[in-house]
């Protein structure tokens, strides 16, 4: 059984895993504002560490951009 705090620890980013908005932004072709848009709407997670708000390289370099407009309903809706 994990104890609190190594529970914790396992719940931790890496933070080599983590970017920043700017780095991300560049590596997308995008401005820093397109990232934070993401991170509001959900389509990207993020972590604050040391007041800077930092994205998940993995996240970024996968990020599959999705068609503008409504999204049809599906049955599970």
């Amino acid at each position: 059984m994990l104890s609190a705090s190594m529970f914790e620890l396992a719940q931790k980013p890496d933070v080599d895993d983590l970017i920043t908005v700017q780095e991300a932004a560049q590596l997308r072709g995008v401005s820093t504002a397109s990232i934070f848009q993401l991170i509001a709407r959900g389509r990207l997670r993020s972590e604050k560490l040391i007041g800077r708000t930092l994205v998940y390289r993995n996240e970024i370099e996968g990020f599959k951009e999705q068609k503008p407009g409504v999204k049809p309903k599906t049955d599970t809706e």
